[in-house]
Formats: structure tokens, sequence, C-alpha cells
């Protein structure tokens, strides 16, 4: 039977004057509408791709989609459709479908730039299979992806983390020697799809830029599923990662004081922090505050006194057959310990006294605000610190980058085969590079300037031309 396009994208037989649906436009398929009488574009604002945009094998999913520009509204109106239909679609992956789950698939949407929703509106379209549920992914997992079922504690950056998964799966089944995507990379286009630029997929290119060898499974580890890293030394791991933490520190540094509105945030936030440990190590966490004075003598003799009363009034009880004391039925326990409550809160309030003196109320708002500020940029940093986070773990060094990071552990990486590092990141780039937040892109290209152009070209769904 003759094949065309169906409303999907995929190459399907048609039947020529079979049983058309209410439009006549497509023959009866139980319901699905994938077989075509007479093929008509439908008049939904997408139109497929030129003749020498579709490079792609005969017979395989057809998910590079492009937008059509409607010449009949402002690109503002054209857009808010857009954004109104991709809302829609993503909300047709859920299973079970409720009002709180609509509006995080709303937020989703809002969350992202108008790129990426035409993006996520295409793969979504082509990918009728994905599936996404909101639920407890375990073991204290955001979420997880698996085939293309997500399932996900319902956060933008996780959605979009989970699906960025998903799509890299998607579009590598053009080049996997199997049906089953494996922590090996086997079916990941991030592992497989080899640039015709460069001649190395991104997997390859990442490590290049980095300078480090990729993982290589031992013959133990392959029988185990696990895979050691090749024999880089530690001095040159940390260099691979201080080169992606200076663009992370870079960026995250002009957020800061943007957030902040202080020059050079990071460094007072630094200073104060400095200062607060000082003084809390000092006054609040040692007896600085009254080490050497009557307080302390006082103090000592209190806590002597309730040790020595309880003492005394157990061995009362316990010579006379009992199994169990009960200290409040003493009382001069009672009395004992009521007096070390009450040196005890002169001591407290003493060491209080030292430590504001030390560091001052005014430093102390100041200090409580600059945390408040790193943790609304450590969150706006999402997808991006991922990939720092990641980084530090695969590689398996330390670092203090002050913005809080967000990796998956070196255990993970242990894990996985060839492929597992990239896997990740992948995702986290798909995050970064829908996101609203168009600085992220830019933070991207300066970590990896190489890496992101081959992600770009999947990214564009062209990756299997």
């Amino acid at each position: 039977m003759p094949k065309k396009l169906n409303k999907a994208g995929y190459q399907q037989e048609y039947v020529p004057g079979g049983n058309g649906d209410a439009s006549g436009e497509y023959a009866d398929d139980g319901g699905s509408n994938r077989h075509f009488t007479a093929f008509k574009k439908p008049d939904t604002g997408i139109d497929t791709t030129s003749n020498d945009e579709q490079k792609v094998i005969k017979d395989k999913p057809q998910t590079f989609i492009k937008f059509k520009k409607d010449q009949n509204n402002s690109n503002e109106e054209s857009i808010k459709q857009v954004r109104e239909k991709a809302t829609q679609i993503l909300s047709g992956t859920c299973s079970k479908l409720n009002e709180q789950n609509k509006n995080t698939f709303k937020k989703v949407i809002d969350e992202t730039n108008d790129e990426g929703v035409k993006i996520l509106s295409d793969y979504i379209t082509a990918n009728d299979k994905l599936n996404i549920n909101f639920g407890n992914a375990g073991r204290n997992a955001a979420g997880y992806a698996s085939g293309n079922t997500i399932v996900t504690n319902g956060e933008v950056h996780t959605i979009r983390h989970e699906i960025g998964h998903t799509f890299d799966t998607f579009i590598g089944k053009d080049f996997a020697k199997n049906n089953k995507a494996v922590f090996d990379g086997k079916g990941y286009a991030s592992v497989e799809f080899i640039d015709e630029e460069t001649g190395k997929t991104m997997n390859e290119m990442i490590h290049e830029e980095l300078g480090i060898a990729m993982y290589k499974a031992t013959l133990r580890g392959w029988k185990i599923g696990y895979a050691k890293q090749g024999r880089d030394s530690y001095e040159k791991k940390k260099e691979a990662f201080e080169r992606v933490n200076i663009a992370f520190q870079k960026y995250g540094n002009k957020l800061y004081d943007e957030e902040t509105g202080i020059t050079n945030a990071r460094e007072r936030y630094k200073l104060l922090r400095t200062q607060e440990n000082e003084a809390r190590s000092k006054y609040l966490w040692g007896n600085e505050a009254y080490k050497g004075t009557d307080l302390e003598k006082e103090y000592d003799e209190a806590n002597k006194a309730k040790w020595d009363a309880e003492s005394a009034y157990a061995k009362e009880i316990y010579s006379k057959g009992g199994y169990s004391v009960v200290y409040n039925d003493s009382p001069e326990v009672v009395k004992a310990r009521q007096r070390y409550d009450e040196v005890r809160k002169k001591v407290e309030d003493k060491k209080r006294e030292a430590f504001d003196k030390a560091f001052p109320k005014d430093l102390q708002n100041e200090l409580e605000t600059l945390d408040k500020a790193e943790y609304i940029i450590s969150r706006k940093m999402e997808g991006i610190r991922g990939i720092v986070g990641d980084t530090q773990d695969y590689l398996n060094v330390g670092s203090n980058t002050f913005f809080t990071l967000r990796g998956h552990g070196k255990h993970y990486f242990d894990q996985r085969k060839e492929g597992g590092y990239v896997i990740e990141i992948f995702a986290n780039m798909f995050d970064s590079y829908t996101d609203k937040e168009s600085w992220k892109k830019d933070c991207i290209r300066e970590m990896f300037p190489k890496t992101s152009k081959i992600f770009e070209k999947i990214y564009a769904m062209k990756g299997h031309n």
C-alpha cells in the first residue's frame, strides 16, 4: 500500500477510497485516524518540513516538525496559541489528570521559552506513547524516566529534566542496536549520534572538552554492572571541574548581585559568614563568654549538684529493689534541676550577649538577607547547577562552589556504564535550554562550547537526519 505522513508525523499506509471520517480526510482505523484517504494538512498551525529538510530514512518516525508562522496574526498572538496548544498536548500525557496536574503542566509551559515550547509540542506530538505520572519516584528521587514513562514530584525543572531523558532515547532510537535503552547508553542520542561536522558523539566531545578519559568497564565491572573511570589524576579531574565551575560562578555571581542590589555580593556574604562562624565558635558554641568568671563557677556547681542529687536518689531506689527511677518524685532532685536550669539560662543569656556584641544585629540581619538571596539564586540556577553537580560527582572531586549544587552522587555514576554522565548532562541541558532564563544557554556554551553545538543539533530534532 502507498504511504503518507499522518497527523503525528509518521509514515503510515493509507487506504485509497477507504471509509473516511467526518472530514473525509482519513480512513477508519479504529478511532486512531492514522490511515489517510485524501491526505490534506490539518489546519493546526503546524506544518511538515520541506522536501530539503526531510532527510530521514524511509519508514522511520518523522519527529522533526516545523512550525508555520501565522501570517494573519502577530507573532505574540501566534505564540500564545502555540502555548495554549502545548499545554493541552502536555496535559494529554497524564493518565490521571486533575486540576492540580493541569496547573502544573500550565506552569511548565509558562516557564518555558518560545523555542522550547515549540520543541516540546513537536516532540510530544510525535511521541504519542509518552506518559507522565505524578507521585513518589522512590529513594528520595525527584523523578525518573523509564522508556516513555515518567514519574515526577511535579516540579517544573524535574518534569523538563525527565522529558529530556525520554527525548534523548526517542531521538536516539534511530541509532539503537537493540530495542531497549540501558545504562551503557545504547539507544541514547547523546551517546550514539555522531556529529557530521566533528565526527564525534556528544559523549566523546564532552570528555574531550573536560580533558579526561571516559568511563571504561573492567571485566569484573561488566559482570556486576559497575564501571571504573580512566586513570586520570585527581589534580587533572579537579582542573577539569574548575573549568566548568568558572562559568557557573560567573553567572551565579552576576545573578546574586542583581538579586541583592549589592556589587560583589558573594564576597560580602563570605566575609559575613566567616565573621559569624568565628563568633559562634567562640561565644555560642564555646565558653568564652563566661570563662573565668563567677558565672562559670556557679554553673559548674549547679551542674554537679544536679548530677549528685540524681545519682543519690537512683542509688536509694535501686537499693530498695526498684527497677526504674522517676526523678520527679524526689524533692531534692527537682530542686537541684530547677537551680541548674536557672543558672543555665544565665549562661545562655551571657553567650547571646557576647555573640551579639561580636556580631551585631545589623550584620545578622544582612547575613539573613544574603542567605535568602542565595537560596533564590540556587533555585533559579536549576539545570545549570545540575550540570555542575553531576560533573563534580562524576569526577569525584570536592569544590567550594558557594551556590548549592544538585548532583546524582558518585555512587550513581559508579553504577552506570559508558554514557551515564552525558545522559544526565543532556537532560540538564534540555531543561536549561527550554528555560525562560536565556542566560542559561550562554552559560552552557561557555562551559562546553563544542558539546553544546552537538546538543543543539539533537535538540532541534535534526539528530536523526
